[in-house]
């Protein structure tokens, strides 16, 4: 994602997904920088919408002011409730339906000779999208209190330390010593913002970790290598573990990479 940009997400889905945890109602989408972790828990089965928006773009449309709140919260929401985020959905599918007009005019922008078609068709979903996320604000007060600036301090300093040195803590005990926090003081940490134990998310991280390896071309390491580099030294419990979060194997991952080599049409869309 460009560091300059802002993700935004939001679902339609019955269950709820939880951002930094907290629950994002259907009138609401979760934000944030591109800069800044953040946690996103969701139900099996859950469908997400997303949308990365460069920050200079969004200032234009909002405000620098109010660009600045959205930046310092998680949830911004529609007055609207039941606006929910069909207007945002719509400009989705449209845009990526190969039927409707907009989406085969963005399929055309392969063709060199459409330069000024392709700058009229960036302008319409720049503006479409800014109109449509200037329905939302920032409501409520901010998370400031104690508990809750504990909880993220604590899991800043795991995020650290594996963005820093590469290498994810394989026990509770060496994660309890990079947050400076007690084990059950970090099984509270993981609970109440993530919904999910320390282990489970450390087991989550490293599959994700051996995800990103088996997609790249160049990595020439046999799969029960790059396994064992991620702390997965049981390869039965490793595959299990693999295909409850991916549906798929470690090998089918390893044939589907070519796939994700060529960058798609809607590369002309970036800025």
């Amino acid at each position: 994602m460009n560091p300059e940009a802002l993700w935004i997400g939001f679902s339609l889905d019955a269950e709820r997904p939880k951002v930094n945890g907290r629950t994002a109602d259907k009138h609401q989408l979760m934000i944030r920088p591109a800069h800044e972790h953040f946690e996103l828990t969701t139900p099996d089965d859950f469908n997400i919408f997303g949308i990365v928006i460069d920050r200079e773009l969004l200032a234009t449309g909002i405000g620098s002011e109010e660009l600045e709140r959205w930046e310092n919260t998680c949830l911004i929401e529609n007055s609207h409730a039941a606006h929910s985020c069909w207007a945002l959905v719509d400009l989705i599918k449209q845009s990526l339906n190969c039927n409707s007009i907009l989406g085969r005019k963005i399929l055309e922008l392969t063709d060199p000779n459409q330069m000024e078609l392709h700058s009229r068709l960036v302008h319409l979903i720049e503006q479409s999208a800014i109109a449509r996320l200037g329905q939302y604000q920032v409501t409520g007060t901010p998370e400031h209190s104690r508990g809750f600036s504990t909880r993220r301090q604590a899991l800043k300093r795991i995020y650290n330390h594996i963005e820093q040195t590469g290498n994810y803590p394989l026990t509770i005990n060496e994660m309890s010593s990079i947050a400076c926090v007690s084990q059950r003081t970090l099984q509270y940490c993981f609970e109440q913002e993530l919904g999910i134990s320390p282990n489970s998310f450390l087991r989550d991280c490293r599959l994700n970790a051996v995800r990103r390896d088996l997609l790249n071309m160049s990595e020439e390491r046999a799969i029960c290598d790059i396994a064992l580099h991620y702390g997965f030294y049981h390869l039965g419990t490793f595959n299990h573990y693999y295909k409850l979060l991916f549906a798929e194997t470690p090998s089918q991952t390893r044939d589907r990479a070519p796939k994700y080599q060529n960058v798609s049409v809607v590369r002309h869309l970036v800025r």
